[in-house]
């Protein structure tokens, strides 16, 4: 079999890079680093990197190599951030990074001076989602447009602070990771919250955990939200139910 290191010098059009399962001490940063002008088709960078929480220099330093990515998803890995490593990724790196998918942490270290129009965030904390973050996440370049996010625990001002770090939002998306999370209420607080959220055209609140309230949830509620703002085009909610196991069903209200 070729190797690894072989095959990607032959690639110098390679739009997509996908590394899967690979720790960053077994990809020699030498070679990388020699190989980088090989790789400026680039433009998808997915990496599944378990050992990241060790590893969170060399990944940086591994991040440099790659000039034109404009699209860059990392596995949730759980890593901590440190506010010394941002001097290892200088926003001159990875200058057209429009969309990221990360963890939280390494979310906030990688958006800073780059045109991030779309952001997916993972989490595995009860509390990552709070101000401190949202205003990590707001030092793009460029106004986002697009968020979707994990929520572990659920705070009900979490909106109106999203409305005043991210004004431009056009497509909101949660993921409720809690059981004790119950639509109605919550729907409810949102609909003062969103009344000024012009720009918004998509809100969708997903509720990923077993045993969901869904036969209790009222329709009213729902609709109660989108007569709020009249330029949203799609609301909804999505449950995931013990009793359709694996299966997810919509209440949506598609607006005209």
């Amino acid at each position: 079999m070729i190797p690894l290191t072989v095959r990607l010098a032959c690639s110098p059009y390679l739009l997509a890079l996908e590394l899967r399962g690979y720790g960053l001490s077994r990809i020699d940063p030498t070679f990388l680093q020699n190989l980088s002008y090989n790789f400026d088709s680039l433009r998808y960078l997915e990496v599944d990197q378990p050992s990241l929480r060790d590893d969170l220099i060399d990944f940086l330093n591994f991040l440099a190599c790659f000039p034109q990515p404009s699209h860059l998803k990392i596995t949730p890995v759980g890593s901590a951030y440190n506010s010394e490593l941002e001097s290892l990724l200088p926003s001159t790196s990875i200058p057209h990074l429009s969309t990221i998918e990360a963890p939280y942490d390494l979310a906030g270290t990688l958006v800073h001076g780059r045109p991030v129009l779309s952001l997916r965030l993972w989490s595995a904390r009860e509390n990552g989602l709070d101000r401190k973050l949202f205003s990590r996440l707001a030092e793009g370049s460029t106004p986002l447009k697009r968020l979707n996010v994990d929520c572990g625990k659920w705070r009900d001002n979490v909106l109106l602070d999203i409305v005043e770090y991210f004004p431009t939002l056009q497509d909101l998306q949660f993921r409720v990771l809690r059981e004790d999370f119950y639509p109605n209420l919550m729907l409810e607080r949102l609909a003062s919250d969103i009344k000024g959220f012009l720009p918004m055209q998509r809100f969708v609140i997903y509720h990923c955990a077993m045993g969901s309230p869904e036969d209790d949830f009222d329709h009213g509620t729902l609709k109660l939200l989108a007569v709020t703002n009249d330029r949203l085009a799609l609301i909804g909610l999505r449950f995931k139910t013990e009793r359709y196991e694996g299966n997810r069903r919509w209440v949506l209200l598609p607006l005209s």
